[in-house]
C-alpha cells in the first residue's frame, strides 16, 4: 500500500514524477452509455469527442512551458489514439504507445449498458460493484487493471522518474492511478467520476508517498 500523502512535503522531498492523464474524447459508445473496454469493437472519437479532444490539448499547452513534458504515453485503442494525437500536434510530442493503458475488458458485457448487464447478470454485476477481483465473463478484473498499471507506473517511473509524464487513456486505468496516489481505499476506485476529455493529475514520489493535485478538470465541455 502507498505510504502517507506528500501533499504538505517540502522541496527536500525530491521532485516527484507528475502523470497528467488525459481522458479521451466522445465516442458513439459513450453517447449510449456503453460498456465500451478493449474486449469490443474499438470506437472511433466522434465530432464531438474530436473538439474536446482539441480542447483538452488546449488547455494542457495553456498550462504547460516548451519542454515541460518528457513523454507522452498513449493507449492503443483508436480513441486514445486520435486523442493524444491532438497533443502531440500541441506540444510537438512524439506518441508512445503502451498497451497497458488500454481499457479494461469487460468481456461480454461490451456493447451492453449498466442496466442491460444488471438484467442479465444480476450476481456477477452486483459482486463486480463491490469486489475489485471479481471478472465478468470472459473479461478481466478491474483489479487485474490496478495491477497492469501499477506495472507500468513502476516502469514510467524508473524511466523518467522526477519530470512530467503526459498519458492519454480510458477511465480505469486513470481511476487505478488516482486510487494508487490516494492510497489504495476500494471506495475510493467506485465514488470517482471522470469525465470525457478531462484532465487528472497525480504524483508519485520516490520514497513511495503520492499525492493528488487534480481530478476531473475541463471535461466534456467545449466552448
Amino acid at each position: 500500500m502507498a505510504e502517507a500523502s506528500r501533499g504538505w512535503a517540502s522541496p527536500d522531498m525530491g521532485r516527484p514524477t507528475r502523470f497528467v492523464m488525459v481522458r479521451h474524447g466522445q465516442t458513439a459508445d459513450s453517447v449510449r452509455h456503453l460498456f465500451s473496454g478493449s474486449g469490443g469493437i474499438d470506437p472511433e472519437l466522434t465530432e464531438l469527442g474530436h473538439r474536446q479532444a482539441q480542447q483538452a490539448a488546449q488547455r494542457v499547452q495553456e498550462s504547460s512551458a516548451p519542454g515541460d513534458y518528457s513523454v507522452l504515453i498513449a493507449s492503443p485503442l483508436r480513441r486514445t489514439q486520435q486523442t493524444a494525437q491532438y497533443l502531440a500536434e500541441s506540444l510537438d510530442l512524439p506518441i508512445v504507445t503502451d498497451n497497458r493503458l488500454r481499457e479494461c475488458d469487460f468481456g461480454e458485457w461490451e456493447g451492453y449498458t449498466m442496466g442491460e448487464v444488471l438484467e442479465r447478470y444480476p450476481t456477477v454485476a452486483a459482486a463486480w460493484m463491490q469486489d475489485p477481483e471479481c471478472v465478468p465473463p470472459g473479461g478481466e478484473s478491474l483489479a487485474a487493471v490496478r495491477r497492469r498499471l501499477q506495472s507500468f507506473r513502476e516502469d514510467v517511473t524508473a524511466q523518467y522518474g522526477g519530470t512530467n509524464v503526459l498519458m492519454v487513456s480510458h477511465v480505469t486505468p486513470i481511476k487505478s492511478l488516482l486510487w494508487e496516489g490516494l492510497g489504495e481505499v476500494d471506495t475510493v476506485f467506485y465514488r470517482l467520476f471522470l469525465d470525457l476529455a478531462s484532465i487528472s493529475v497525480a504524483e508519485f514520489y520516490h520514497d513511495g508517498g503520492s499525492t493528488v493535485r487534480l481530478v476531473n478538470y475541463g471535461g466534456g465541455v467545449v466552448a
